[in-house]
């Protein structure tokens, strides 16, 4: 008798199709670092000087699961003392074995007054 196979569990690895990019913007400027994912299977987050950012609508939005991978945050009203920093990209694992995919620090910049 043939066993039909499911190629749904197949894993693929993710990876950064664009990886972030340091920023430069005038106080109260909206900016976006772009943070693409081909195959996202985890879940997407943001660290700023190593701490997890959370999703806050009226600051600071991204999508965790993006169907299309695109991890990207949009920074709101952009202030020196709130957003001025180191930034990364990170999608979690998926598996025990697998490592967290972490994209390199960049630079978001806030011009000074």
């Amino acid at each position: 008798m043939l066993k039909l196979i499911s190629f749904k569990g197949i894993y693929a690895a993710q990876q950064f199709e664009i990886k972030p990019s340091s920023v430069e913007v005038n106080p109260g400027d909206t900016a976006v670092l772009t943070c693409k994912v081909h195959n996202r299977q985890g879940e997407c987050a943001w660290l700023k000087d190593g701490k997890v950012m959370g999703k806050i609508d009226t600051k600071y939005e991204f999508s965790r699961e993006p169907p299309d991978g695109d991890c990207s945050i949009r920074i709101r009203n952009a202030k020196i003392e709130e957003d001025d920093g180191m930034w990364q990209c990170q999608v979690t694992q998926i598996a025990l074995t697998e490592p967290t995919l972490t994209a390199p620090e960049v630079k978001f910049t806030v011009r000074g007054q």
